[in-house]
C-alpha cells in the first residue's frame, strides 16, 4: 500500500449518493497524495457483504492505475482492491473519514 500510494501521480476520489456522482475530486499535488498514506490502514479486515462502495480511490501512475472502491458507512470504513491479482480490504482511518468528510464540504 505504502509504495503504491508513493509512486502515485494523481489521485482521484469519486463519490456517489444513489448513483449521482456528489463529489469528484483530483489532485497531482505529490503531499496531498502523500498524506492518503495516513488515510488507509495496513490492517486487512473481512469484506462483509452487506456494506455497498460508496465511491472509488483511484491512484494513477504512468503506467498503471489502481482502483479503489470504498464505503464510509458506519460499520463499513473500508477500501477495497485488486493489486498484483491479489484482493485487498483495509479500513479506512479516522483521519481518512475525515479528509474525504472535508472534500465535500469544500465542493
Amino acid at each position: 500500500m505504502q509504495i503504491l500510494i508513493h509512486d502515485a501521480d494523481v489521485v482521484k476520489v469519486l463519490l456517489y449518493s444513489e448513483n449521482r456522482l456528489v463529489l469528484h475530486y483530483e489532485s497531482n499535488d505529490v503531499n496531498k497524495i502523500q498524506q492518503w498514506k495516513n488515510f488507509i490502514a495496513e490492517d486487512t479486515v473481512p469484506l462483509l457483504k452487506d456494506c455497498e462502495p460508496q465511491g472509488k480511490i483511484i491512484f494513477r501512475t504512468s503506467e498503471d492505475s489502481t482502483v479503489m472502491n470504498f464505503s464510509m458507512k458506519n460499520g463499513c470504513t473500508y477500501v477495497n482492491y485488486d493489486l498484483n491479482e491479489i484482493n485487498y480490504n483495509k479500513p479506512l482511518t479516522d483521519r481518512g473519514l475525515q479528509y474525504i468528510d472535508s472534500l465535500m464540504r469544500v465542493q
